[in-house]
């Protein structure tokens, strides 16, 4: 396993050091990663993240580089821990809900069959949720709609995207609606859609559930409609709900 820890209230106080002291005055917390994510058959995926775990008094810093593998058990309520104090058993499953001492709920899982069922994310984030608004825009007949909504314009928080809704109308011939998300990697294709009766509209709800694992990353929504030179465009509404945290 790829995965350390640094106990703080002993470290050498050198300027970088006391930075990670100030850890000191926060909860336990997943600072960010140790996402749990179903894999194949009874098997989980734990990303790479960082994380405050206290230990009785005793406040630690643990971290993992690399993507970790568990193999759970079947049909049954699996509860997946990290450790910040239990040798080199950083993460561990159990099928009781007792969280142990040293240690924080990642995720409960439920299995059945030799299949995961359920995932239900349980860390603790410090998480804000904000929902971004854009209502009531026209546009006149014939050409593109581009609009870049940035979700994190202060440079400083990891960013979740939890649901993208938003409703078109047009006047007569249907336009083609794409949306898109960067998570700082680059553009992902999450929606195409052309289907929009005329002055009807249909909204669409879509739930891409991802998260930026860099906070200086330059987080964005984008939206893209292109239609003919006979239609008129309205934007009723564009709502972006996502959750933040440093």
């Amino acid at each position: 396993m790829a995965i350390t820890r640094t106990i703080i209230a002993t470290d050498t106080p050198t300027a970088s050091v006391i930075n990670t002291w100030l850890g000191n005055t926060q909860d336990e917390r997943v600072v960010s990663g140790f996402l749990v994510e179903d894999d194949t058959g009874i098997y989980v995926t734990i990303s790479p993240g960082t994380a405050l775990i206290k230990d009785g008094d005793e406040l630690y810093q643990v971290v993992s580089t690399s993507e970790e593998t568990l193999l759970l058990t079947d049909d049954n309520t699996n509860y997946v821990y990290l450790h910040c104090d239990n040798g080199e058993d950083w993460l561990t499953y159990s099928t009781s809900a007792e969280i142990p001492a040293d240690a924080i709920l990642l995720a409960t899982i439920i299995t059945a069959s030799g299949d995961i069922t359920t995932v239900t994310d349980n860390r603790e984030l410090g998480k804000q949720t904000k929902v971004y608004s854009v209502l009531g825009q026209t546009y006149p007949a014939g050409g593109t709609y581009n609009n870049y909504i940035h979700l994190n314009p202060s440079f400083g928080k990891y960013i979740r995207i939890k649901k993208i809704k938003y409703l078109v109308k047009c006047s007569s011939n249907t336009p083609y609606t794409y949306c898109y998300y960067n998570l700082g990697a680059g553009e992902v294709q999450l929606d195409a859609y052309k289907d929009n009766p005329a002055w009807t509209g249909s909204e669409r709800d879509l739930t891409p559930n991802v998260e930026s694992t860099d906070k200086t990353a330059d987080v964005y929504v984008r939206l893209y409609f292109t239609y003919g030179s006979s239609c008129r465009i309205n934007i009723t509404s564009i709502r972006i709900y996502v959750e933040e945290w440093s």
